[in-house]
């Protein structure tokens, strides 16, 4: 153990770190001087390939590699686009001792190294790099820098910045005043909090940031709600209150957008009062009411009566909330619900008919089967024929059989329905079953479509067997 502890210790001291050497980075630096788009992409390449290398953790020493950078980057004779991509890379590797220099260009009249350095500093960590962009932000003049240095400390999460911030937040350039705003709330915390508070609580825009500011505190959340004027901001609050009263007296308002929230809101936290209006007064509620409703009928109670309201719904004029109802259905357990669903895969709307394939696939109603097999074997043709479209998602015992006999009954529409099943679902045995009963049929058209249909059932079978039964029809 001792002698690999000596032998590494050996190699850490034979490998020193990996320099970056201030006269090959200043060489390369000089070929930005190219005017071709390949010497200047080269010069890219080289210039990366040098810091990476020696930047990498591990390896590289990031205090060197920054004093280098800076060397290089004061240096009179360094071309303005080298300068750019130096700039570009102290904000991947730069430290706090790039700083001065970045808030030099960052206040500087270069454009381009401006909004560089602007970005560096905003990658760079520490104190230094955080009070450099809001000196910056207090110093500025302009609505775009404002803009760019707000975003910056947001992301930063600068709290030493709200003072500043907090000056812009009812800036008379809309654009500053918003990116103050969405500042303060990335930021967080009381003090953004107090900012926040100090301009417009009944803008919608301070209303939202100081619900995200707060992390939904109840005292703040409180204020918002009293003070918006904003449905959707007012509705927000609501949500994070959860207070009964305020929820109960939401459901009286006109507002359709706080009505929709209080349900939500009222159902999620199982509100009595709520409950009870969803169960006594359901068709008083507006069609988007009763699709939320819908949506979250597991949080209904009792699971009776959630059933009962899907069922009303699926007897709805609205396609949507048919369609909705239908969904919820899956899980019921009675001959109402699959009678219903039934009813729905024959609805015209394909997202009805849809969404009662789906219920009925996975409806655990115990009788589905026989209830099925009996309309199969009966004699009213259109809940024959939907019962033939439900068996498609249901398991039935020996239904091949009973399709066989529908085609070669007197119900054509039903018969064509049970052969497009059959394409998919037939055997060899059933094929040479269908055969058979063309060949008996006294009924041209009706043979004719059987033939038609036992030579597509062969081709997907695809054995010789198959092939051999329909030869010469």
């Amino acid at each position: 153990m001792k002698t690999i502890y000596a032998f590494l210790t050996m190699v850490a001291v034979a490998s020193p770190l990996a320099a970056l050497d201030q006269g090959a980075l200043s060489a390369v630096a000089q070929k930005f001087s190219g005017t071709t788009a390949d010497e200047q992409y080269l010069a890219r390449v080289e210039l990366n390939r040098l810091i990476d290398t020696a930047s990498t953790p591990g390896t590289g020493d990031r205090a060197a590699v920054t004093t280098t950078l800076l060397a290089v980057l004061a240096a009179a004779d360094t071309p303005a686009e080298a300068k750019k991509y130096i700039v570009r890379s102290l904000a991947n590797t730069g430290t706090a001792a790039a700083v001065p220099a970045l808030t030099d260009m960052l206040n500087g009249t270069d454009a381009r190294l401006q909004e560089e350095a602007l970005q560096a500093l905003e990658l760079i960590p520490g104190d230094a790099a955080t009070a450099s962009l809001a000196a910056a932000l207090d110093a500025a003049t302009d609505g775009r820098s404002k803009v760019s240095l707000a975003n910056a400390l947001a992301t930063k999460k600068a709290t030493s910045a709200i003072p500043a911030l907090a000056k812009l937040v009812s800036d008379a350039d809309a654009d500053v005043a918003q990116a103050a705003i969405e500042a303060l709330a990335r930021i967080g915390g009381q003090p953004a909090i107090d900012a926040l508070l100090a301009g417009d609580t009944a803008s919608s825009d301070v209303g939202k940031a100081l619900l995200i500011a707060s992390s939904g505190s109840a005292e703040v959340a409180r204020q918002v709600y009293t003070a918006a004027t904003d449905s959707t901001v007012k509705a927000a609050a609501l949500a994070a209150l959860k207070d009964s009263a305020l929820i109960d007296t939401a459901l009286q308002s006109d507002d359709a957008i706080l009505r929709r929230t209080a349900l939500q809101t009222g159902l999620a936290s199982g509100q009595q009062s709520v409950q009870q209006l969803v169960t006594s007064a359901y068709g008083d509620l507006s069609t988007d009411e009763r699709l939320l409703v819908l949506a979250h009928l597991d949080l209904v109670q009792p699971a009776d009566a959630a059933a009962q309201l899907a069922l009303t719904s699926a007897a709805a004029e609205d396609t949507a909330e048919k369609a909705a109802a239908l969904r919820a259905l899956r899980s019921a357990d009675s001959q109402e619900a699959f009678a219903a669903t039934l009813a729905g895969l024959a609805d015209r709307d394909r997202n009805v008919s849809d969404a009662a394939s789906i219920a009925i696939a996975a409806m655990p109603y115990a009788a589905a089967e026989s209830e099925l097999v009996a309309m199969l074997k009966g004699d009213n043709s259109d809940a024959k024929r939907n019962a033939i479209k439900a068996a498609t998602y249901r398991k039935i015992d020996g239904l091949n059989a009973i399709l066989i006999d529908i085609v070669k009954g007197s119900d054509k529409n039903a018969g064509k329905d049970a052969l497009k099943m059959l394409f998919t679902t037939a055997t060899v045995a059933d094929l040479e079953a269908i055969v058979s009963a063309a060949k008996a049929s006294t009924d041209t058209a009706q043979q004719k479509m059987m033939y038609a249909a036992s030579k597509k059932i062969a081709e997907r079978i695809g054995t010789d067997a198959a092939t051999k039964l329909v030869e010469g029809l």
